[in-house]
């Protein structure tokens, strides 16, 4: 059996839109929901 070697990584934002930020503790709703690719601007 041949093995295989991944090297790396792959990263997803997850990024919610609100009208405000959150205190700590406190549960708000958000306007929207999207998924973006993460990692760093190349």
């Amino acid at each position: 059996m041949k093995k295989i070697v991944f090297i790396g990584s792959a990263n997803v934002d997850l990024v919610f839109e609100t009208l405000c930020v959150p205190k700590k503790g406190e549960t708000i709703h958000g306007d929207s929901f999207f998924l973006s690719v993460g990692g760093k601007e190349q």
